[in-house]
């Protein structure tokens, strides 16, 4: 269950990539602030026609107002309300790019991902054959801000080693177990079993739920394996 807040949507759909979203995650979730801050002011905002029409991309309300408002003393509407319907249905992710934002969605220990770490998961899956192309959009169309360094770090050929830094620096959990263990399969067939099983063992330890979820079996499955 993947929950968005109002950045992603608008500046993916602006480049015309709001269906990486799609492929990535099936269904997406916003709450009525983040429909409204879309689809307001005559509805001229990229995104805005498509959270009206596209089915996989679903309002729902958030329950709990009191978390909300207090949310509020911190953020505006849209990622208070993003924020507290993540933890309201326990998502597996959460959509967020602002700052404040991620700071306050950490201190809830929510798991949330920035709109580079969905670029590279893409590039990652397949969904995406480069991550440069759109961010070059994204900056142009969209005013998509990158500082230069994360930019080169993004653009170039994308390494095992250079995911798991960007990953971290997103705070994208489910993309840095992925890149650990393409980086771990390589380190077993070097003979460095114990290094891997180490580092796979340290961000496994870092979830609490979604042990069911495919990524997660193939974690396990994978420190049985490295197991020294």
């Amino acid at each position: 269950m993947v929950v968005s807040n109002t950045s992603p949507l608008t500046n993916l759909a602006a480049v015309g990539q709001l269906d990486l979203l799609r492929q990535l995650y099936e269904k997406v979730l916003i709450p009525q602030a983040v429909y409204g801050e879309l689809t307001g002011g005559g509805g001229r905002q990229p995104g805005a026609i498509e959270v009206q029409t596209l089915e996989w991309i679903e309002t729902r309300p958030v329950a709990d107002r009191v978390l909300v408002t207090a949310l509020q003393m911190e953020l505006d509407e849209g990622e208070a309300e993003a924020i507290a319907l993540a933890k309201e249905l326990a998502a597996d992710l959460l959509l967020l790019d602002e700052r404040r934002g991620r700071a306050v969605a950490l201190r809830l220990d929510l798991r949330f991902i920035g709109l580079l770490g969905v670029l590279i998961e893409a590039k990652q899956r397949g969904c995406l054959p480069a991550v440069k192309l759109v961010l070059d959009d994204l900056m142009a169309k969209a005013g998509f801000w990158v500082s230069q360094q994360l930019y080169a770090r993004v653009c170039k050929p994308l390494e095992n080693k250079k995911v798991i830094d960007i990953a971290r620096c997103q705070s994208a959990k489910s993309l840095e177990l992925r890149a650990v263990m393409s980086l771990n399969r390589l380190w077993q067939q070097q003979g460095k079993k114990k290094q891997a099983h180490k580092m796979l063992a340290e961000i496994y330890g870092w979830f609490t739920e979604g042990f069911d979820t495919a990524d997660l079996k193939e974690a396990k499955a994978l420190l049985e394996e490295l197991r020294p």
